[in-house]
């Protein structure tokens, strides 16, 4: 009874210790919330921050990002070039020294306690912090609700400082946008503010001082204060003013307790971070932990991921996760990814997952760092195809949990690869020019009359060298799988170009950029409606489908009549004749009635309606045009000389006029690209016909 009188009695000393302390330093040092500035800020010994009047905050919410160590090497390399530390780089050089500019190493953020503060926390007994864990505990669902049961993830760009001018800083932080600006991270930190201010934990204005940020520098960490509480930013915001310090995924949410609590309070509450996961849930787990005499109850926050309910036998995890596939076929998350199910034991579950073989080595990543990150952070087995024509992986598992966390996070990088230009189109729908023997003749003599020699010399699918005969003979066979007529040219008439386009003798076509690699093939000569992006089966069968389907519109929209087209010219995309990428004939449709735009149209629609479009490309207005150079096919890199385009003036001298005759669009293929049949055009993964010549 006396010891706990005793304690009393000293701990009531050092509170008012504490509060002595900071009215003689209220003058030089405002609440951290009313400056706005970051709730990471640690003054010096008994410097506390209050939320309101004679109120100590103690703990606080937390979003970790010391958890990632590309962050943690950005912020040292970032500390270092200023205080010219790296010894392996020149130190930055400013106009004025560092003491000049007020700027001392103990102003800087530890790289190990980079974070977000979520709200600042008045807990000033052990019982106040059990009660705050059960509110959080209690409010997992509905911050789960307002995070849309999806990951989300932040940008860390640029340097601003808080208040004030950049001469007289006090703090320099990293501005927070949330990536796709949805504010579901706002939302969530409103549940969590909302819930801990009903409690009386948080000040009633804490939801309205929420400014989500992370510090850089703060002038309150100085050591030596008689240097004052600013310090000179600009020559900081020169250099950093726009740095990207990445993208990072929110992984959970800590109750930490700031670290001069225990020093000058002589609190002995304890909050315990966790291992970190992937999605937005927050549980709970406890066990015993010895505290002297006494046992406590040490409570883990963790965010787990959104799954199925555990089974309790191997038959009811297996129909769970067969139902999860099912439904993850109309999944906008899934969508790319096709999934079949089986359970190997009661500990060990599996999913097979079709992502396309062209989809493997993005999730594998480089060296297999993709890959492994996930199977850490979901303690799964990611076992991918030994051959590249396969395109299945599988996960193993222990849990039906982290099987299918493991499945959306690859789901997840698939959704992201194939909005962006690393995978290129695999499919795309074409009207075959290439089986008029006459137009692809032409083609060859415009090519050759350029490169100056009697045939296009190349890979496989060149064309073969041709002979001076005037007759024609063309050997159509049908094809029985994709309905589609095949064209074997015997013989081609040659057309009487000149034998060169002045001024691109063999001396000269490489100072114009000029090589057979950037001519279009003959015989893939053709009109592209549509760019197609179909990296798995799924998708292929569900585009040949589409366009069966819409035979019938599309006849409709042309009419049930035959249509022609006239190619007449030669005309650049974009760009300048001197510095092309792409030079092509225009395209005309005989009668100018636009049924084959119309027709187009139809086809268009129908892929964007199954899901089957990049949206940048379904808002893209179609140009239909045939290609015959483009720069990009380059296979020559001369290192020394940049090659993206070439000087196509003499060209369109001798060219710009030339009719390259009339022609029927005889029929619509979905083709494969880099993929080439018999007769040298792509791969007709399916076909539909159009109105034949002698339809009325």
């Amino acid at each position: 009874m006396f010891k706990e009188k005793t304690f009393l009695k000293s701990l009531k000393r050092r509170q008012n210790l504490a509060m002595e302390l900071f009215k003689n330093s209220s003058k030089q040092s405002l609440s951290l919330q009313n400056r706005g500035e970051s709730s990471t800020a640690l003054a010096g010994k008994g410097k506390q921050i209050l939320q309101g009047q004679g109120e100590v905050l103690t703990h606080f919410i937390s979003f970790p990002l010391a958890i990632y160590p590309e962050l943690k090497k950005s912020v040292e390399a970032f500390q270092n070039s200023i205080l010219g530390n790296n010894h392996d780089k020149k130190p930055l050089k400013f106009q004025g020294t560092l003491d000049e500019m007020g700027i001392e190493q103990s102003m800087f953020l530890s790289p190990c306690s980079l974070h977000l503060t979520v709200v600042m926390l008045k807990l000033e007994s052990k019982e106040s912090v059990v009660k705050a864990q059960n509110i959080l505990e209690s409010i997992s669902a509905s911050v789960r609700h307002a995070l849309d049961n999806r990951p989300v993830y932040i940008r860390l760009k640029g340097l601003e400082c808080m208040n004030g001018s950049l001469d007289k800083t006090r703090v320099l932080y990293a501005p927070v946008e949330e990536v796709g600006d949805e504010d579901r991270l706002l939302s969530a930190c409103h549940v969590i503010i909302d819930a801990f201010v009903n409690a009386g934990f948080a000040g009633n204005d804490a939801k309205s001082r929420l400014k989500l940020h992370v510090t850089m520098m703060n002038a309150t960490y100085r050591k030596d204060k008689s240097k004052g509480m600013t310090f000179d930013a600009r020559e900081i915001h020169k250099v950093f003013g726009e740095k990207l310090w990445g993208e990072y995924l929110i992984r959970e949410a800590h109750i930490s307790k700031r670290s001069w609590i225990d020093r000058v309070l002589g609190f002995t509450s304890r909050c315990f971070q966790s291992k970190p996961e992937s999605f937005s849930i927050i549980s709970y787990r406890g066990n015993a932990a010895m505290d002297g005499s006494k046992k406590e109850k040490i409570v883990t926050l963790v965010w787990r991921p959104i799954s199925t309910k555990s089974s309790t036998t191997v038959a009811e995890a297996g129909h769970e996760v067969q139902e999860a596939a099912q439904c993850s076929k109309s999944s906008e998350v899934s969508e790319g990814v096709s999934e079949s199910a089986s359970v190997v034991s009661a500990e060990k579950h599996s999913l097979s997952l079709e992502v396309g073989a062209s989809l493997i080595k993005f999730i594998k990543g480089k060296e297999g760092t993709t890959q492994m990150k996930i199977e850490e952070e979901t303690g799964v087995k990611i076992i991918l195809p030994s051959s590249r024509n396969e395109d299945h992986i599988t996960v193993e598992g222990g849990s039906v949990d982290c099987v299918t966390k493991a499945s959306e996070r690859i789901a997840t990088i698939i959704d992201e690869v194939v909005k962006s230009p690393s995978l290129d189109y695999s499919h795309f729908v074409s009207l075959p020019l290439a089986i008029h023997p006459e137009l692809v003749g032409k083609l060859v003599n415009f090519q050759n009359s350029i490169l100056g020699n009697h045939s296009v010399a190349g890979d496989e699918q060149d064309v073969q060298p041709i002979s001076e005969s005037t007759s024609v003979a063309v050997g159509l066979r049908a094809n029985s799988e994709t309905n589609q007529v095949n064209v074997d040219i015997k013989s081609i008439p040659i057309v009487s170009y000149q034998p060169k386009a002045k001024g691109t003798d063999s001396s000269t076509l490489f100072d114009l950029g000029i090589e057979k690699s950037i001519f279009i093939k003959p015989n893939t000569f053709h009109l592209t409606v549509l760019m197609l992006k179909l990296w798995n089966k799924d998708r292929i069968n569900a585009a040949r489908d589409v366009l069966k389907c819409i035979h019938p519109h599309v006849m409709d929209a042309l009419d049930n009549r035959p249509i022609f087209v006239r190619l007449k010219g030669l005309d650049c995309m974009r760009g300048s004749l001197a510095k092309a990428r792409v030079l092509y004939a225009p395209v005309e449709e005989i009668g100018d009635e636009g049924r084959l735009l119309r027709a187009c149209q139809v086809i268009t629609d129908a892929f964007v309606k199954a899901g089957l479009v990049l949206e940048k490309d379904a808002n893209q207005s179609l140009k239909l045009h045939a290609t015959v150079m483009n720069a990009r096919h380059r296979k020559r890199k001369d290192k020394r000389k940049k090659m993206e385009t070439f000087d196509a003036r003499e060209i369109h001298k001798q060219f710009g006029n030339e009719d390259w005759g009339e022609y029927l669009i005889r029929e619509a293929h979905l083709s494969q690209r880099f993929v080439f049949d018999q007769s040298g055009y792509y791969r007709c993964c399916a076909s539909i016909p159009f109105p034949e010549e002698h339809r009325a």
